[in-house]
């Protein structure tokens, strides 16, 4: 039963409560502007009292749903059950309804007083004529019974919501609301992907972007699933796919709420919501965080060994705003945010002994560390910033005339999907000015686990410490593995181990140390080291050499048979591209640089070279003479080419599964039909690094995901005027 004290007690009602962007009350008897987020004033107390009416009346809900969201839906585009009103009504009590639950508030009644007058005259006529179906007639005498209950239901309704009006009161306490909903990711789309960011919610409160996942036409034996950006309205149920956003990663809004800004196919490109194809900005290899500030300025982390980068949000050349220190371990710069004044920037440092918050000034380009441990700031208007730690949120006060944080740190959110990488905090959440909190649940860490995996798929787990490994090559003897695993700050260390996973001992630990190869002699290792391509020998106190220094990073990849060319990829804020160095020589480009390659591999017997690249507009593997012909010979669509030992065929990855072709080199080159081995969904970064190797017997070295089933689906979590519930729990300063 409903009495009037309800509608009092119900945070529905709006005295208080009418700022913009805002969702709040109980969700049934919401009016259709509120739950889109916008102001309100005494209409949405005229729609409530409607929705109270029409249930009192029917014994049912006017707008019924199975949770939030789809309450949220149908008022906002449902009618109600006008059958289900009580037979012989009168024809004005419809009426008086459809006026209480008009959605355009425009042509709402105003004010309780107008709804009063209406139901006087009402009282005045009982015996109007009743305009009604045949089927539903009903005696005269029934007719007015029923009218007498309603009328009496209606007088003591209007005088408790009267009443309750002439009370003076405080403002009503706004109310949070919490919802969640599930989207399809895909294992390899989960937290290591998230690196780039995987959800966003506009300024204005009223969407959400996130990464999901579509199935293409899997006969083909070159589709996969398909990454893609889907937008969610806070009043609907279901994500909406943006086309034009396949692959898409680094998901940030415009500060007007009306373009989506992402990373794919090496661009920094934007969409408007409102429809329509992307529009490129600029080339970016990979983006650690991205906001778009009020001038139309874009700010964000160019990647590893890379500061952070800004760049008109119309196009052009990126500016490089910080430079990193290598006395100070600095690995990164990333996860930017625009302060309010529009010349200051919160952003994270990346460093060997864990992540920092820094501020930087964009008039003088000067940045100081503000010694705050955590990632990824975020300013609060009421004057806090909160940050991830642990894979919690914290807040902190923060003075916007100072520009310095204050006071002491309080937990505020725990249980927060992130990991460490780079030694950056990579954590999922993200807040919207008008005060709602997205994030996707979870803890802090992520592991994939080496295991051996034949040709038909069964799977044999190597008995390796537990941890997050990139990356498995298998040494030229069969003996051996080396791989790049992290420590508790996301820090790469080389480790090699045997074939079974025993006796494992690091090479290199004491720095950003990544994507180790051997070379032909299996006695020695070639891999990266804040930023650039060292050598040791495989041994546990052996001291590295210097093998290459550039301005750009550096991945080492494979060295061809005989020790003499080293393939390896650089990569930057404005892209990837292959390089083959000879010993002693100068690096020179494989492929054509406007376009983006990854993962070369030496054939075994020589004089040929894999990779794969997006020079076609999609990802494909390709196959080039070397030293020889400038001719590059397509495979199939997919990515991370590796060779059988005896040349004869080629494996990559599409999807989750990996495919297999039968290659001829002489006397012309020749590839046969793809063959699909097995389909699993293994870790992988997405091409970015080979991360499994095939030996001798045929068998595949790849990197299992623990807690795959959890990794399959992302929960994203939403509460709508966070900012409400934190000034209980957290006094404003």
């Amino acid at each position: 039963e409903i009495s009037p004290a309800d509608i009092s007690q119900s945070p529905t009602l709006t005295q208080g409560m009418t700022r913009a962007g805002v969702i709040l009350g109980t969700a049934a008897y919401m009016s259709p502007e509120q739950a889109r987020g916008h102001a309100v004033d005494k209409r949405t107390d005229i729609w409530a009292f409607g929705s109270v009416l029409y249930e009192m009346l029917s014994g049912k809900m006017a707008f019924p749903g199975d949770d939030i969201t789809d309450i949220l839906a149908a008022i906002i585009r449902a009618e109600p059950l006008w059958s289900a009103l009580p037979d012989g009504s009168h024809p004005r009590l419809r009426e008086l309804l459809e006026r209480c639950l008009e959605k355009d508030a425009r042509l709402r009644w105003h004010d309780i007083a107008d709804v009063r007058v209406d139901i006087e005259k009402v009282q005045e006529n009982p015996d109007e004529p009743r305009v009604e179906p045949p089927v539903l007639s009903q005696t005269n005498s029934r007719s007015r019974l029923t009218w007498g209950v309603v009328t009496f239901a209606l007088g003591a309704l209007l005088a408790g919501f009267a009443a309750w009006n002439l009370v003076p009161r405080p403002a009503a306490d706004s109310r949070t609301v919490r919802f969640s909903f599930d989207v399809p990711s895909g294992p390899n789309q989960g937290i290591i992907n998230g690196v780039e960011g995987r959800i966003a919610i506009s300024p204005n409160g009223e969407r959400i972007a996130y990464l999901g996942t579509r199935t293409e036409d899997l006969e083909d034996a070159s589709a996969e699933p398909v990454r893609q950006i889907y937008l969610r309205a806070m009043d609907q149920s279901d994500g909406t796919p943006i086309p034009g956003t396949e692959g898409a990663k680094g998901l940030f809004f415009s500060p007007d709420s009306a373009w989506v800004g992402f990373v794919a196919g090496g661009k920094l490109q934007k969409v408007p919501i409102a429809g329509g194809a992307p529009l490129d900005i600029t080339n970016v290899s990979r983006v650690l965080g991205a906001d778009w500030g009020p001038d139309d300025r874009i700010i964000y982390g160019g990647g590893i060994s890379t500061g952070l980068m800004q760049v008109s949000a119309a196009g052009g050349t990126p500016k490089v705003l910080t430079s990193l220190d290598p006395e100070k371990g600095e690995i990164t710069h990333g996860y930017p945010e625009i302060l309010p004044d529009g010349r200051t920037v919160l952003f994270t440092i990346g460093t060997q002994d864990g992540s920092r918050i820094a501020r930087l000034s964009l008039d003088t380009g000067d940045w100081e560390d503000l010694s705050l441990s955590g990632s990824t700031p975020r300013y609060l208007p009421a004057g806090y910033i909160a940050f991830s730690q642990n894979g919690n949120l914290r807040l902190v006060p923060f003075d916007l005339g100072s520009m310095q944080p204050g006071g002491s740190v309080q937990p505020v959110q725990d249980g927060i999907e992130a990991m460490s990488f780079a030694g950056l905090e990579i954590v999922s959440f993200d807040l919207s000015p008008t005060g709602d909190l997205v994030f996707v649940p979870g803890s802090l860490g992520f592991r994939t686990q080496p295991v051996w995996v034949d040709r038909t798929g069964e799977e044999t787990i190597i008995d390796a410490s537990p941890g997050m490994y990139f990356g498995a090559h298998i040494s030229p003897d069969g003996s051996r593995i080396v791989t790049t695993r992290t420590d508790e700050q996301g820090i790469g260390e080389v480790w090699v181990m045997n074939i079974d996973g025993s006796q494992a001992f690091p090479v290199a630990d004491d720095g950003a140390n990544y994507n180790p190869v051997w070379t032909p002699d299996g006695d020695t290792l070639t891999y990266t080291f804040n930023g650039n391509m060292f050598e040791t020998l495989v041994d546990e106190d052996a001291e590295r050499t210097e093998f290459l220094r550039r301005e750009k990073y550096q991945y080492p990849s494979s060295w061809s048979p005989d020790g003499q060319f080293l393939a390896f990829r650089e990569g930057s804020s404005d892209g990837s591209s292959i390089w083959i160095m000879s010993r002693g020589g100068d690096p020179e480009p494989l492929a054509d640089l406007s376009f983006n390659s990854f993962a070369p591999r030496f054939a075994p017997q020589g004089g040929w070279i894999a990779y794969h690249s997006d020079e076609s507009g999609q990802v494909e593997v390709y196959v080039r003479r070397y030293p020889g012909t400038e001719r590059a010979e397509p495979v199939s669509r997919g990515r991370e080419p590796v060779w059988s030992r005896d040349g004869r065929e080629l494996f990559y990855r599409s999807g989750d599964r990996m495919m297999a072709v039968e290659i001829q080199t002489e006397p012309e080159f020749e590839s046969g039909e793809p063959v699909e081995l097995w389909t699993s969904p293994y870790f992988s970064q997405e091409g970015l690094f080979t991360n499994y190797d095939v030996a001798s017997d045929g068998r595949f070295l790849m990197l299992g995901i623990p807690n795959l089933d959890e990794a399959e689906t992302m929960t994203i979590n939403v509460v709508l005027d966070w900012f409400e519930e934190l000034k209980e729990r957290v006094p404003v300063p």
